[in-house]
């Protein structure tokens, strides 16, 4: 039986797929290395994204986590 974070991932990869998960513009926070960024460019399983800085990182789809506007 698959453990909860394997369903998980697969869950994440396919709603990006189907581009029903993240989108540019989106504001998300990479879980593993913690940089925070606006996403530029989707990929098939990773985001390129852009920090405040003007810095770019790339992260695979399961590791970033949205942040919340508030």
């Amino acid at each position: 039986m698959k453990d909860f974070k394997k369903l998980r991932e697969q869950s994440i990869r396919q709603q990006h797929r189907h581009n029903e998960g993240y989108s540019v513009g989106d504001r998300v926070m990479n879980a593993i290395s913690g940089e925070k960024g606006t996403i530029h460019r989707t990929g098939v399983n990773y985001v390129i994204c852009v920090t405040e800085g003007g810095e770019m990182f790339r992260a695979w789809v399961k590791d970033i986590r949205t942040i919340n506007r508030s």
